[in-house]
C-alpha cells in the first residue's frame, strides 16, 4: 500500500472510530477492528471489516514477495548482483518500489495482488460514501468520496510501468554520466546529461496508437533548460521526434521545437509559453501524452502544451547526427550548466480504444486546485533538514486537497524512519498550520494517540513542532520533538 493511501485511509478510519466518543483518543495508526467502531455506526463497521480483510490479503502477498527476496539473496553468488538485490529489498520495504531482479512470476503475482487490493478498496469506499450519503451523514460521505478518488488515482498509477525497473535502466544511467542510488537519478555536476529512457518504444515493430511518459524532476542547480525528446508517429524510413523545451531562453520560455519551422520561443509557434516549470528544490511532475493527433504536456497544476497537429513538428537538424540511430527512444537532455534529479520515470502505451483520460493535473484524474496564489504545501514539494536529535531527514508533501485546506507531509529519515503528518493549512497568505493527525508508516506495532502540534512554511523553509503518546504493547510513552528543513 502506498504512503498516500496509508495516510489518508488512516485518517478516514480514525474519523469512523472516534464517532461521537469525544472522551476516547483516536488511534489513527492502523485500521480499527470492527469492535472498535461505535456500535451505532453499522456502515463504518462494515467498511472496517472489509478493508481489514483486504489488507490481510495484501499483507500475505507482501510476505510472499519478501520470502522470494530472502531466497534470492541467500542463493545469489555474484556479490554485485547480491548488493543490487539488497538495495531493491530496502527500496521495496520503504517505498513499495517494484523490484526488477526477482523471478518474473513473483513480481507479477505481487502486482496483481496490489491492483486487486486497490480496486477492492476503491469499490468499498464508493459504496460506503453512498451509504453515508443515504443515511444523511454528509461529512463522512465526503471523506469516503475523497478516499475513493485517491484509490482510483492509485489504480491508475498501477497501470504504469516503472522505467527504473527496466533491465537496461542502470546501464542507460551509466552511459548518461549520471549516478543512480536505486531510487533517483542524479545528473553529474558540470557534465551534460543525455539519458535514454528505456521503454516499449525501443525497437517496437509497430508504433503504439498513443503513449504516455511521466517524470518527477527536481532542479538541483543551475538555470539551463531541460529538453525531452519524444518520438512521433512517422515512417520507419524517416522517424521524427518532438523536442520539448522547459525553462529555455532566459529560463522562462517553454514549448516544442520546431513547429512549422518556428522555434520553441517564437511568437508564431502555437506551443510557445511563458513561465518557469522546474524550480530549484521542488519536485515537479511532468506528464506527456503523444498520439497520432495529440501532443499534450501537463505539470502538477497546469497544461502547458496542448497541440493537435504533431505532423507539423520537425526534428531539429542539429539533433540528427547525434540521435539518428535512436530516434525511436525518449531522451532527457541537459547542458552542463544545469543539474537535475529525476525521482521517478514511468511509461505506458496502448491502442486508440484504450486512450487514457487526460486531465489538467499530471497523474491525478483531472482534479485541479481552485485556490489562487503560490501554494507552499504543493504536492511534491521537498525540504531537507534534521529533526532535533540530529537525524538527517527529508520532508515531502505527498497529498494536498484541492481547496488547499489540508495536506499530508511525510518525514523520511536515513535510518528508515517514515512518519506522516496530516496538517490543516496553508497557502501563501497563511503560513501557519496545525498538526491534527500523525501516523507511523515504518511500523504497525506502535499505536499513536493524543497527537498534535503546529508548524509554519514559507518559500524556503518549513518547521514542525509535534507531540503524541505512544502505545507499544503494554508500555506508554510521551513523544515530543521538532523538525526544521529548507527547500
Amino acid at each position: 500500500m502506498t504512503p498516500r493511501i496509508l495516510a489518508l485511509g488512516a485518517f478516514v478510519l480514525a474519523f469512523i472510530a472516534t464517532g461521537l466518543r469525544a472522551q476516547e483518543p483516536a488511534v489513527p495508526d492502523e485500521t480499527p477492528a470492527p469492535d472498535e467502531v461505535p456500535a451505532s455506526d453499522e456502515i463504518g463497521k462494515q467498511y472496517a471489516t472489509r478493508r481489514s480483510k483486504a489488507e490481510g490479503e495484501l499483507d500475505a502477498a507482501r510476505d510472499e514477495l519478501l520470502a522470494e527476496f530472502a531466497k534470492a539473496i541467500d542463493a545469489e553468488q555474484n556479490a554485485r548482483r547480491k548488493q543490487r538485490l539488497e538495495a531493491e529489498l530496502a527500496a521495496f520495504e520503504t517505498t513499495d518500489l517494484t523490484p526488477a531482479l526477482l523471478r518474473k512470476g513473483a513480481i507479477d503475482d505481487w502486482n496483481k495482488a496490489r491492483q486487486s487490493f486497490l480496486r477492492k478498496l476503491s469499490h468499498e469506499a464508493k459504496q460506503t460514501a453512498a451509504a453515508y450519503d443515504k443515511a444523511g451523514n454528509s461529512d463522512a460521505a465526503e471523506e469516503f468520496a475523497r478516499l475513493r478518488d485517491d484509490f482510483e488515482d492509485e489504480v491508475d498509477d498501477a497501470a504504469w510501468t516503472d522505467v527504473r525497473r527496466h533491465r537496461n535502466f542502470e546501464n542507460s544511467v551509466g552511459r548518461a554520466g549520471a549516478s543512480w542510488d536505486g531510487t533517483s537519478v542524479l545528473a553529474a555536476d558540470g557534465q551534460e546529461l543525455k539519458l535514454r529512457v528505456p521503454s516499449a518504444l525501443d525497437g517496437a515493430g509497430r508504433f503504439p496508437d498513443w503513449y504516455q511518459a511521466r517524470f518527477d524532476i527536481e532542479r538541483v542547480a543551475g538555470t539551463g533548460p531541460l529538453r525531452i525528446l519524444l518520438p512521433l508517429h512517422s515512417s520507419e524510413l524517416a522517424p521524427r521526434v518532438a523536442v520539448l523545451v522547459l525553462d529555455g531562453g532566459n529560463g522562462t520560455a517553454r514549448g516544442l521545437e520546431t513547429v512549422a519551422g518556428r522555434a520553441f520561443d517564437s511568437d508564431y509557434n502555437p506551443t510557445a509559453g511563458q513561465g518557469s516549470v522546474l524550480e530549484q528544490g521542488r519536485v515537479v511532475r511532468i506528464q506527456v501524452t503523444c498520439g497520432r493527433k495529440l501532443l499534450r504536456v501537463e505539470t502538477d497544476d497546469a497544461t502547458i502544451v496542448d497541440f493537435d497537429e504533431p505532423r507539423t513538428v520537425a526534428t531539429p537538424r542539429e539533433l540528427l547526427p547525434r540521435f539518428e540511430k535512436s530516434l525511436n527512444a525518449i531522451h532527457l537532455l541537459a547542458a552542463p550548466e544545469a543539474r537535475f534529479r529525476i525521482a521517478s520515470l514511468a511509461f505506458r502505451s496502448g491502442a486508440d480504444k484504450d486512450e487514457p483520460q487526460v486531465g489538467t493535473r499530471a497523474g491525478g484524474r483531472g482534479r485541479t486546485s481552485s485556490a489562487s496564489g503560490d501554494d507552499w504545501l504543493a504536492k511534491g514539494r521537498t525540504f531537507r533538514g534534521r529533526i532535533e536529535d540530529g537525524l538527517r531527514t527529508t520532508a515531502v508533501v505527498v497529498a494536498r486537497d484541492r481547496a488547499r485546506k489540508t495536506a499530508t507531509i511525510q518525514l523520511r529519515g536515513a535510518n528508515g524512519m517514515r512518519w506522516a503528518f496530516h496538517v490543516i493549512g496553508t497557502n501563501a497568505t497563511d503560513s501557519q498550520f496545525r498538526i491534527d493527525k500523525v501516523r507511523r508508516l515504518d511500523t504497525n506495532r506502535v499505536k499513536i494517540y493524543e497527537e498534535g502540534g503546529s508548524g509554519s512554511v514559507g518559500s524556503e523553509r518549513i518547521e514542525l513542532r509535534f507531540h503524541w503518546h505512544n502505545r507499544h504493547g503494554g508500555a506508554r510513552k510521551y513523544i515530543e520533538g521538532s523538525y526544521t528543513g529548507k527547500s
